[in-house]
């Protein structure tokens, strides 16, 4: 399992590094889906329980050249009774993630214990129909508020003393979160913080994702609010970034800067289709490319057992005795220790008798023979073979 995991890590990072080159390069004229698709797809490298193959596959194992399996491969498996690298790294490896998967659960039923304190808004209060259905809209002064919690029954809860415009871009904001369930993203980004969590390349994909679901709910917001509304949409967002505090599960992912992209996102408003097609172009590419392993022939399988090219071609050329169905036939052997078909009378090929060695088994097995041909009739001889 370990080489799987160190595999996944490196290539899972070089998706990420190919995300993030790519969002940088484009600078906000990406559209935010896209990159959000990307990071999909980071994800499912990064988690995946096993390997992605591809023909194309620019990635090498270490120890490993494409046909050729070294005499000591690097993920030949271990003998029995021994283990693959030090003991202790695994145990530190394991008491790593268990620490921080405490925290992140401690974090999260700390939040969940604070939004159920805050009061419930009944079902007739006139702001519900900003909320999808099976939506809860909690109101009180809580750390971090405005915020959406939960996936199956999100919770929206608001500070009171909103404006009525205010309250209508926070209203939304949070309806398109709790609509599209954005807290699986963070759910499934902190189980690939648990199991990659020495790789420094998954805490920057935490950042950057985080910053894209927020992109993606705004451009979501703005499109039910209207164009028109993007300067007010704006000025809310610097508002509501002045008194804000997150809980630590919630937004652990956000810098501080994350408000001043939104609202540069906010005010342009422009994406590039074709860019948007280019982003997509590169990501099918580096995945083929970047993160896939070799093709299953150059690959050993995740227990560790080593498949080559060459032991496949071996196996296929192994000659095969000719025969009606089965493979008893009368075969003729020559001195020089080829075998001649009796059928079609042609030599068999790839077959050749050592003669010298065959030879010496036939006298010994004669000498036995005639050994047992002289013991007491009486008797009777032991079952043997003259092969």
């Amino acid at each position: 399992m370990a080489p799987l995991l160190l595999e996944n890590t490196v290539l899972g990072g070089l998706l990420i590094l190919l995300t993030a080159l790519m969002r940088w390069a484009f600078r906000g004229r990406l559209n935010p889906n896209v990159t959000l698709i990307c990071w999909a797809v980071c994800l499912g490298r990064l988690l995946t329980p096993f390997r992605w193959r591809s023909g194309l596959s620019l990635y090498v194992p270490p120890g490993y050249n494409r046909g050729i399996i070294p005499a000591n491969p690097s993920y030949s498996a271990a003998a029995p009774g021994q283990t693959q690298g030090p003991v202790f790294v695994l145990a530190a490896y394991l008491l790593v993630a268990a620490v921080l998967g405490a925290l992140c659960l401690i974090s999260w039923r700390s939040t969940r214990r604070r939004v159920w304190n805050v009061r419930k808004v009944g079902r007739d209060d006139r702001r519900y129909p900003l909320l999808p259905r099976g939506t809860t809209l909690r109101e009180g002064n809580m750390r971090g508020a405005p915020l959406t919690f939960g996936v199956t029954r999100p919770q929206v809860v608001v500070t009171p003393g909103l404006g009525e415009a205010e309250e209508r871009f926070v209203l939304t904001h949070e309806g398109v979160h709790a609509m599209r369930r954005d807290n699986l993203w963070h759910y499934v980004m902190t189980a690939a913080l648990l199991v990659h969590w020495f790789n420094p390349l998954v805490w920057l994909m935490a950042g950057l994702l985080r910053r894209d679901v927020e992109l993606s709910c705004d451009r979501a917001a703005l499109k039910l609010l209207g164009a028109d509304q993007r300067a007010a949409y704006a000025y809310a967002l610097i508002n509501l970034s002045v008194r804000e505090r997150r809980p630590l599960f919630i937004h652990c992912f956000s810098p501080k800067r994350t408000v001043e992209e939104r609202i540069h996102a906010v005010m342009d408003g422009k994406r590039t289709t074709a860019l948007s097609l280019l982003a997509a172009l590169l990501l099918f590419l580096g995945t083929v490319t970047l993160a896939t392993s070799p093709a299953k022939a150059d690959m050993p399988d995740v227990d560790g057992d080593v498949e080559s090219p060459a032991e496949d071609t071996q196996e296929q050329e192994k000659p095969e005795l000719p025969s009606g169905g089965h493979r008893s036939t009368v075969c003729i052997l020559e001195p020089t220790g080829e075998l001649i078909d009796g059928r079609t009378n042609e030599i068999v090929p790839g077959v050749r008798i050592d003669m010298d060695a065959f030879m010496e088994a036939l006298e010994a097995a004669l000498q036995r023979y005639e050994e047992l041909a002289e013991t007491d009739p009486a008797e009777e001889p032991p079952e043997t073979s003259l092969i």
